[in-house]
């Protein structure tokens, strides 16, 4: 059976479900695979992240690596936008 797709959220009224759970789950940690899913990248790049320290990781056990929720979206950066680029020089024409 196909697991269901359920869209990724932060807040409370609908909780993170990872998409592979049938149930609603609300955690402040995730694997690496679910961590790729939630910012749409692939688990080579989260690992990336991790090894760049841009990305805090904690480790269970061994193996398992888990990241917050909350620092997938701090790792996330506002694009400046091109409609309205910052003006070069003083201005004195």
């Amino acid at each position: 059976m196909a697991s269901p797709v359920v869209p990724l959220s932060l807040s409370s009224e609908q909780p993170y479900v990872a998409p592979r759970h049938a149930k609603r789950l609300q955690r402040g940690y995730v694997g690496i695979t679910d961590a790729a899913t939630y910012l749409d990248v692939t688990q080579k790049t989260i690992r990336k992240l991790i090894a760049n320290g841009e990305l805090q990781a904690y480790r269970l056990g061994n193996h398992v690596l888990k990241v917050r929720i909350a620092d997938l979206d701090a790792v996330l950066r506002p694009v400046e936008s091109r409609a309205h680029p910052t003006p070069v020089g003083n201005g004195d024409g």
